[in-house]
């Protein structure tokens, strides 16, 4: 399962301490980042069963992600929170009917799924928002609740009646390691740009010293 090797390899690179920036910006540090990252990896094989409906729910690939979801919440700015839910449901339904899309499109088939619906939302998340902690809670909330409405839809239809499968838990993680790479990229240049701007600053400041003094 791709979403166990995308874990495992999460877990090295939070270890090493590579993402310490980033997860600061989403109010984690390195320990709570690993606890998480294995409780996932161990509750991936997990499922409890539904009284009220024949459907199995996934602990690490639709709990987890929704707790987080919460937690994520209490860190948000107080503006706009309303919005946020919305915004959140809003992403879960283009997620779902870009799903069936792609199900019933025998040329999207072609294209891998796990590949294009993270590169649509991420590739929307970023023109529509540059704040990280949001992104975080729309992926946390957007891809576990468009899996459910998926599931419910071919429940009648003999398909997975899994929330959080193994298909979900790879396009999840297929996002979060995409999205992790572009902020690290974006962190990385800007780090650069700040950099540079500063050394051309303190060289023209040395010039103008210079030729003030002749």
């Amino acid at each position: 399962m791709l979403s166990i090797v995308l874990q495992w390899s999460l877990i090295c690179v939070v270890w090493m301490g590579s993402l310490d920036r980033q997860l600061h910006r989403l109010h984690l540090s390195r320990r709570s980042a690993l606890f998480i990252l294995t409780v996932t990896l161990i509750c991936a094989f997990t499922s409890w069963r539904l009284y009220f409906f024949p459907v199995d729910v996934n602990v690490g690939g639709a709990i987890i992600p929704l707790l987080l979801s919460c937690w994520s919440w209490l860190h948000l700015p107080k503006q706009g929170k309303t919005f946020l839910i919305l915004a959140a449901f809003l992403f879960a339904c283009a997620l779902y009917f870009a799903r069936l899309f792609a199900f019933r499109d025998p040329v999207l088939l072609v294209w891998d799924e796990k590949l294009l619906l993270p590169v649509l939302l991420i590739t929307v998340l970023v023109f529509l928002t540059r704040n990280w902690q949001v992104q975080w809670f729309i992926i946390l909330v957007a891809l576990p609740l468009a899996d459910a409405f998926y599931t419910l839809n071919f429940l009648d239809k003999g398909a997975e009646s899994q929330i959080g499968g193994a298909k979900t838990q790879d396009l999840l993680w297929c996002t979060i390691c995409l999205w992790t790479a572009l902020m690290s990229l974006y962190s990385t240049l800007q780090k650069s740009v700040v950099r540079s701007y500063r050394r051309f600053v303190r060289t023209f400041k040395l010039r103008t010293k210079t030729h003030s003094h002749r």
